[in-house]
Parts: structure tokens; sequence; C-alpha cells
């Protein structure tokens, strides 16, 4: 019994930190601040008809891996692409130089 208490607590001790980190993360991060704001202002303006959901203050963090399914007029792009695209030209002065923030991916490494 000791034996597996000892591994059970080392195993939620970890767990723990973990969470302290992530959380930390999040708080503190000032270029993932900048970007769950492009994405709040983009699901702002698209919901902007609908008074009851196009002024929020947040959103759900599912809502995350939706953003590349919600395609443009034409097909040829999806939201993800347009806020990556934001975020580089707003908040990376040094964007298609190495030293960049947000490094522009090799095309074929680009999910279509």
């Amino acid at each position: 019994f000791q034996n597996k208490f000892s591994d059970s607590l080392a195993d939620i001790e970890t767990r723990l930190n973990n969470i302290k980190s992530v959380s930390e993360f999040f708080m503190q991060n000032e270029n993932l601040k900048e970007i769950i704001a492009v994405i709040l202002a983009c699901g702002n303006y698209l919901n902007g008809g609908n008074k009851q959901r196009g002024q929020a203050d947040g959103f759900n963090i599912d809502i995350l891996p939706k953003l590349k399914d919600l395609k443009s007029k034409d097909n040829s792009t999806n939201l993800l692409a347009f806020i990556i695209k934001v975020c580089i030209l707003r908040f990376d002065e040094k964007r298609g130089t190495p030293e960049a923030q947000l490094p522009v991916p090799e095309p074929s490494d680009v999910e279509k």
C-alpha cells in the first residue's frame, strides 16, 4: 500500500505542476493574449448581426480546433489562416526574417 501511495502521490504532484505551468503560461504570455484578442475580434465581427453573440467578452476553448473549418466564400482559405496572417502582420516586427516570432511554415507543411 505504501509503495502505491507514494507513486500515486508523485503522479498527482506531477499533474498539478503541469497544470500550474500551463496556467502561468496562459496568464503571462503576451503573444498568446494578442492571438486570443484577434480570435475574439474575428468572432465578434462574424457574429456582428447577432446582438446576443456579436459582442462577446470571451469564448470557449473548444472553438479553437474549429477555426480551420470556417472557409472563405471562394473556399481558398480559412479563418485560422486569416488569423495567423493578421497576427504576423500586426505583431511580428521581424516577419519574413529568420528571427520572426511566428515563422511562416514551408508550403508543403501546411495542411489544406
